[in-house]
């Protein structure tokens, strides 16, 4: 063989070499690149969840308690202070001057000056008692606040996990109405170009293509003003979980259930009633109001007993209008969550019949038994239909997270 092919031969090997190195790094390099993309994290329900409890709504929840709970330790102490009469505190010496004097200790000077800061203090003794009253009553006042606030911090948390749920899954639907608003696009795209087509065979005309322009442009922008709203939405939705507004945000679809434990109506109803805030302070006022009525001041005052008397039957009458309406509230509920649970069984069997019609569309398009277009109408209408599906499903899910609430009289 002669020597120049052969070194022909060993310079193409190394080429080869060469190539075969170069493709395979740009393979590992492609693979590596597409894992980190799959592996970018993504936002389940329940992570989300959690994220937001650290929200500046529930952080300033938490703020009211401390608050609340020191201003109560405050008038605790204050109380503290001026609970015991002044004179009291005098007693101790008095008794052990009197045993020096018993003894024969001379202490007469020590002993009137002392009897004299007694007899001050006990002449100061209604207006220290006052004092003390007034101090309790603060201190009650500001216990009172406290409990509320961490009442109202619990239902904030539970307020805040349906929050987070309205916002989830209202980020997913739009990004699944996106999806297929594009496809419409693809398919109102393609219209277009085959009756531009048809105009140039002579089977068209000008006007139906301007119009179909028109058509497309227009939804076109309706495209674009709905990708301004998702972002806008996924901002909000990372400024409640204490992310960065413009951070990326990819949310999973989250499995619904199926059957929802209605409940009875006179058991929801009772358990609401002891829970219902507004219910609970018309009926504390009331009893605050009746312990007026036995103060001497109100008594020995013309007519006020009769105000305050009237001021609780308005309330009285307030609690049966706020019962009534409770009733009203617990029987609308009742019946929306069985609709909407009715709802989410017949949108899973259109759900079901869409995807069959789908399946069947693309084996026909693969037999070439329907064009490409009707194969986008099929994808159309299986899209509509997820989107129809999962907005009844969430919003199924929704109403069971509602019935948590409802179940801690938060209406």
């Amino acid at each position: 063989m002669d020597l120049d092919i052969v070194k022909g031969m060993i310079v193409m090997l190394k080429q080869q070499k060469l190539l075969t190195f170069f493709l395979s790094f740009i393979l590992v390099f492609l693979t590596l690149a597409s894992a980190a993309f799959s592996a970018e994290e993504v936002l389940t329900l329940e992570e989300a969840k959690e994220m937001a409890r650290g929200s500046r709504g529930l952080m300033q929840s938490e703020l009211d308690v401390e608050k609340a709970k020191f201003e109560y330790y405050q008038a605790q102490n204050n109380y503290d202070d001026v609970k015991t009469p002044s004179y009291y505190n005098l007693l101790p010496y008095y008794f052990y001057l009197n045993e020096q004097k018993d003894q024969g200790i001379n202490v007469d000077d020590q002993l009137k000056n002392v009897e004299k800061q007694i007899s001050d203090a006990k002449e100061k003794l209604d207006s220290e008692a006052d004092k003390a009253a007034s101090a309790r009553d603060a201190m009650e006042s500001r216990e009172t606040a406290y409990e509320d606030s961490k009442a109202s911090k619990e239902k904030s948390e539970k307020q805040l996990d349906y929050q987070v749920e309205q916002m989830y899954t209202s980020i997913l639907l739009q990004e699944d109405k996106l999806v297929s608003m594009n496809k419409e696009l693809e398919y109102k795209y393609n219209l277009l170009n085959i009756e531009r087509r048809r105009l140039a065979l002579g089977s068209s005309t000008q006007e139906k293509i301007d119009s179909l322009a028109i058509e497309t442009s227009n939804f076109n922008k309706t495209i674009i003003e709905a990708k301004s709203s998702l972002k806008n939405a996924k901002g909000n939705f990372n400024d409640l979980l204490g992310r960065d507004y413009d951070a990326g945000l990819k949310l999973a679809h989250f499995s619904v259930n199926e059957v929802a434990l209605i409940p009875v109506y006179n058991d929801l109803l009772q358990l609401v009633t002891q829970k219902y805030d507004k219910l609970a302070q018309l009926e504390k006022d009331i009893s605050e109001r009746q312990k007026d009525l036995e103060d001497d001041a109100v008594k020995d005052t013309a007519y006020q007993a009769d105000l305050i008397k009237i001021e609780i039957k308005r309330q009285e009458l307030q609690i049966e209008d706020e019962k009534k309406n409770l009733k009203e509230t617990i029987n609308n509920f009742i019946t929306e969550l069985n609709i909407k649970q009715k709802n989410y069984q017949l949108a899973k069997l259109d759900w079901e019949g869409t995807q069959k019609n789908y399946g069947r569309a693309q084996k026909r398009f693969e037999l070439g038994l329907i064009s490409k277009l009707e194969l986008i109408e099929s994808e159309l209408d299986y899209a509509a239909g997820k989107n129809k599906f999962m907005s009844v499903s969430y919003d199924f899910s929704l109403a069971q997270n509602n019935l948590e609430l409802v179940k801690q009289g938060i209406l």
